[in-house]
């Protein structure tokens, strides 16, 4: 359509952001096309029409044109959805328009407020100027053009950083990236729950790094800012503080380091990580009577697929003096790391829907009804999506079965004794499954939740959930082992690393987040334990769990 734009229609008098962006938008889509504005669009018009007319870009209708998010189109928001993904593509376009256009099309239907708006609006003539309305309206334009441009420019110049961003993420080390070079790496760094600084090559020369802000944060607060004694020191006095002989500068607010060296920028930044999780860890003892942990992203690293020897070690330290261990995992349990074995006293899987004792009885199970697994098959087969469900002899793979052996070999190693072949999803008709993993779009799989208010989702990563009820929680689940263990939550100490650990990390009597773990866990955690990468677990039970007394 935008080929064969050469005329448009909008209103005539005071303008407003809405058309003036409207029109700026058209141009950039089309450069030749004549605007033409008025009271009354003419008959037989053969052009677009926009903010005026009651047509498809016109928003003063009796009915409500509005977006998922509920905020209403304006023309601007509707000429946008019509053309933004032909300049920058449909996931760009609508990021876009949540960032910048929904803003807008929100003050031009409820008079909200935006200083975008009023300085758009800063055109119009005063009531007693003598300047031609419509040279105004031109004037307007232009400035709201540059503004689109550029905006435009910088998505561009955001779609050729993402390659680099993300290589540098996936070989980020300590929840530290390194860029080779500046690059806008905010969006990318979002989407990445470990991440806490990027570094870079400084415009200044040396380098820099940055604090990442906690995307899930209203007040926008840093996952890990810089030490407090450096804020705003400079040169020798920051030097002096720190001990990082080329470290240079500490912006007052604690997000931005500078040094002369990668390796000093690099060192300020696990200085920032070692003072936060100091705050943390535990000065003295406690009488603990159970542990419980997660086991991916806690005690197994995604470079390792079983607990360290020093996680072991204090688990079976614990065990020794009569301390319940007990494994809380989103993973069966024919897939538990087999170090694990005569040390862990309880099973809790698939996110609490099954419990087991330590020979792998199962003690209790929430299944998924058939009517449940019927319909969540039929979401995914209309997807193409892969499905894996959970029973307790392994994973019944309905589709994708490639991406799941993939899936499975790179983050709990070689289970395909554990993964039995069920194409057509035909197995859950005569046994129940107590669980699923999904493989897909990240949008579908939130469109179906929200029509499907009884079932919820923990992410792996964009594109790989578990899938479970809303009435399974591993802090449920729990609570169940502990009763028949004879142990109080207020006794216990847990420890993980994800969505799906919040709940049991806000009822024990101690809950650590792991330094790599997702923000929302670390807000519900009591604590912070030193990453999975370092042994977190067992340097906290270190400190936390008393040696035996000798004979």
């Amino acid at each position: 359509m935008s080929e064969h734009l050469t005329a448009a229609f909008t209103h005539g008098g005071k303008f407003h952001a809405d058309d003036v962006f409207s029109t700026a938008l058209l141009r950039i889509v089309s450069p030749e096309i004549k605007v033409t504005r008025g009271f009354e669009v003419p008959q037989g018009f053969d052009g677009i029409v926009y903010d005026i007319g009651g047509g498809e870009f016109d928003h003063h209708g009796p009915e409500v044109k509005a977006r998922e998010s509920g905020v209403p189109y304006a023309a601007f928001g509707l000429l946008w959805r019509r053309f933004g993904p032909e300049l920058v593509g449909q996931q760009e376009a609508d990021y876009f328009d949540e960032q910048f256009i929904s803003p807008l099309d929100l003050d031009d239907n409820t008079g909200c407020g935006s200083s975008l708006a009023a300085a758009i609006g800063s055109f119009n003539p005063g009531w007693d100027s003598t300047a031609d309305e419509n040279e105004q309206f031109e004037k307007a334009v232009g400035f709201a053009k540059q503004i689109l441009e550029n905006k435009i420019a910088l998505i561009h110049g955001d779609a050729r950083a993402k390659a680099l961003v993300e290589a540098a993420l996936a070989k980020m080390q300590g929840g530290i990236a390194v860029l080779p070079q500046f690059a806008p790496w905010k969006r990318a760094a979002k989407q990445e729950p470990r991440v806490q600084f990027v570094v870079y090559p400084s415009q200044r020369g040396g380098f820099a790094a940055q604090a990442v802000t906690d995307p899930q944060s209203e007040d926008h607060a840093l996952k890990c800012p810089f030490p407090a004694a450096w804020a705003g020191l400079r040169d020798d006095a920051i030097a002096k503080v720190s001990g990082i002989a080329t470290l240079r500068f500490c912006h007052n607010s604690r997000f931005m380091v500078t040094a002369g060296t990668q390796e000093d920028v690099i060192a300020a930044c696990k200085a920032a990580q070692r003072e936060q999780i100091a705050q943390f860890m535990p000065q003295k003892s406690w009488p603990v009577k159970a542990v419980v942990t997660d086991c991916d992203g806690t005690i197994v690293s995604e470079l390792e697929h079983e607990p360290s020897e020093a996680v072991l070690y204090q688990l079976r330290r614990a065990k020794e003096q009569g301390v319940k261990v007990i494994v809380a995992s989103g993973r069966i349990l024919p897939v538990i790391p087999k170090s694990l074995r005569g040390i862990v006293d309880y099973y809790v899987c698939g996110n609490g829907a099954l419990a087991a004792d330590a020979a792998g009885k199962t003690l209790r199970k929430d299944v998924w009804s058939q009517e449940e697994t019927a319909d969540f098959w039929a979401f995914c087969e209309a997807q193409g999506a892969g499905l894996s469900l959970f029973f307790e002899d392994g994973y019944s793979i309905c589709s994708r079965w490639d991406d799941f052996l993939k899936f499975y070999q790179l983050t709990v190693g070689d289970i395909r004794e554990q993964m039995h072949e069920d194409t057509g999803c035909r197995r859950y008709l005569t046994e129940a499954p107590y669980g699923a993993f999904y493989i897909g779009s990240d949008e579908a799989l939130a469109k179906y939740l929200a029509a499907h208010p009884d079932m919820q989702a923990a992410p792996f990563m964009s594109g790989y959930y578990d899938v479970y009820k809303k009435t399974t929680n591993k802090a449920k689940m729990i609570e169940y082992v502990l009763d028949f263990a004879g142990v109080d939550w207020q006794d216990t100490v847990a420890f993980g690393d994800g969505g799906n650990d919040v709940e049991m990390l806000r009822a024990a009597g101690r809950g650590y987040a792991m330094e790599n773990a997702r923000e929302v866990a670390k807000k519900a955690a009591d604590a912070i334990a030193p990453p999975v990468s370092e042994n977190g677990v067992a340097q906290v039970l270190r400190k936390l769990i008393p040696d035996a007394p000798k004979q």
